[in-house]
């Protein structure tokens, strides 16, 4: 199961070019040059929907069924076998490696968390939340405990925050862990024993969050062990190592950005996987609101972009950025299929998706990028904006439901190619050419760059990226192999 570079990859890889996808490409005149690597070769009892791919986009991991259990095979090395494992995760640029095991099939089984092959007891029955730091030398993770049953009554059990190994303390409640950029700290909101919210820094608890004076709407409360403070509080750290945080305040659900105040709102919005928003009754259906779901930060500079919603009975959103709206738009709502704006890493660039301010029974998607409208559309996903120009792309259909035709836009001009599906788009730097990957009705996905498909797969786990100019690189599967494709263009 080593790395190594398959014989004819090239070549065989270049044929493709001209064969798949047909003349799919042919108005497109780029001059393409391919290879491939296999990466491992999948034994039988791999796990689908297991596989990880690090950042370096060669470092593979997968779960693997052996003798009545499983076990983590991680650079063709297979590790410790366990009565059950979750999907292995590996840290960014180290490629360290987690996740979650037990020695039992019988609840309640006490759950282990897997670091780099050591197993650190964590008290919990169930798999909790690992994150790791930015440069991928830390680890955090919170770990609901179970229920516990005193006289037949069942009481919830506190949250654990563990760090690199340590017991950073309990909580009744708490978001993830977020490291610093650094990775120098780490942070959490947790809920304290008369029900407000604290920022908790490096374990130390600061001065909790006020009660609201006024009527809000409250927090979810969730059923099962946490951490569930999440969604609708919001802890993220910016480029600059300050806090964004989105918690209830004395006026109120409030954002702030290291104590500076972007925003105050009665109600808080947030969605599951799908447009099925929480409500409660009808005393907060016109109040001004933010969508938790629906914040987003710039990678490289302390900027934050959000939906907020005008207080009304007609329901009108825009999008703000640092405070301020970005534009003149005034939608009838945010596009669930991508809720948060899409930032460039420096934040000057911005592009989003939205209902527009009629659309009731046919919901007409524009696409707004730095204020310039495109579309109308019927759907619309995967929008990728350039780091160095007012470029965006994006994925979209002028067909309704139930058999849509996708096509994919750079600044709305369609490139060739009709899909049954679309995924996730990316666009080179510049914002001059597109990297993709999509299923046609019939037959097997297909990725590519610009109108030209490039080559089929069975399976994609990492990319497309842009590993260096004017070159874009996937990891995907075809049959039981795990191939690695470049392509320079």
């Amino acid at each position: 199961m080593g790395v190594g570079t398959s014989r004819g990859g090239r070549a065989a890889l270049l044929l493709a070019l001209l064969l798949v996808g047909g003349c799919g490409g042919c108005g497109d005149r780029l001059d393409l040059d391919a290879s491939k690597e296999t990466l491992v070769k999948l034994p039988g009892g791999w796990r689908r929907g297991t596989v990880a791919v690090a950042d370096d986009g060669r470092t593979v991991a997968f779960v693997e069924d052996v003798d009545g259990g499983a076990r983590v095979v991680a650079g063709g090395a297979p590790g410790r076998r366990f009565a059950q494992v979750t999907n292995p995760q590996f840290a960014p640029k180290t490629h360290r490696l987690g996740y979650w095991a037990t020695d039992s099939t019988q609840p309640p089984a006490e759950v282990g968390l897997v670091i780099d092959g050591q197993v650190i007891p964590t008290e919990a029955n169930q798999p909790g939340t690992l994150v790791w730091s930015p440069d991928g030398t830390r680890w955090g993770a919170a770990v609901g405990l179970a229920e516990e049953v005193v006289d037949g009554v069942p009481h919830r059990r506190p949250t654990v925050i563990l760090v690199d190994g340590r017991d950073m303390g309990r909580w009744i409640d708490t978001t993830p862990p977020a490291f610093s950029p650094d990775g120098r700290h780490v942070a959490w909101l947790a809920q304290i024993d008369d029900g407000r919210i604290a920022v908790v820094v490096d374990g130390v608890a600061r001065e909790p969050f006020a009660k609201p004076e006024g009527r809000v709407s409250p927090g979810m409360t969730f059923k099962n062990v946490g951490p569930t403070l999440a969604p609708q509080h919001v802890l993220r750290w910016l480029a600059d190592g300050t806090l964004l945080l989105l918690a209830p305040d004395r006026d109120g659900w409030t954002l702030s950005r290291d104590g500076t105040v972007l925003g105050v709102w009665r109600h808080v919005e947030w969605q599951t996987a799908g447009p099925i928003h929480l409500a409660f009754g009808d005393e907060f259906a016109n109040a001004a609101r933010i969508a938790s779901i629906a914040v987003a930060v710039a990678a490289k500079a302390p900027v934050v972009a959000y939906w907020e919603r005008l207080e009304g009975e007609k329901p009108q959103w825009r999008v703000m950025r640092d405070g301020k709206p970005v534009d003149d738009v005034i939608c009838s709502r945010y596009w669930e299929t991508q809720p948060p704006p899409t930032l460039s890493s420096d934040g000057r660039h911005i592009a989003y998706a939205c209902a527009g301010p009629d659309a009731m029974q046919r919901p007409d998607v524009v696409v707004v990028v730095d204020g310039v409208r495109h579309g109308p559309y019927r759907n619309v996903y995967g929008i990728a904006v350039a780091e160095d120009a007012s470029h965006g792309a994006w994925a979209a259909t002028l067909d309704p439901e139930p058999s849509p035709t996708w096509h994919f836009f750079i600044d709305g001009k369609a490139l060739r190619g009709d899909w049954a599906e679309a995924w996730r788009p990316r666009l080179d730097d510049p914002g001059e050419h597109l990297a993709w990957e999509a299923a046609p009705a019939r037959g097997r996905p297909a990725l590519g760059i610009d109108g030209v498909s490039v080559s089929r797969f069975d399976g994609i786990f990492w990319g497309p990226v842009f590993t260096e100019p004017r070159r874009v690189g996937w990891v995907v599967r075809r049959g039981r192999r795990l191939v690695r494709l470049d392509l320079t263009y």
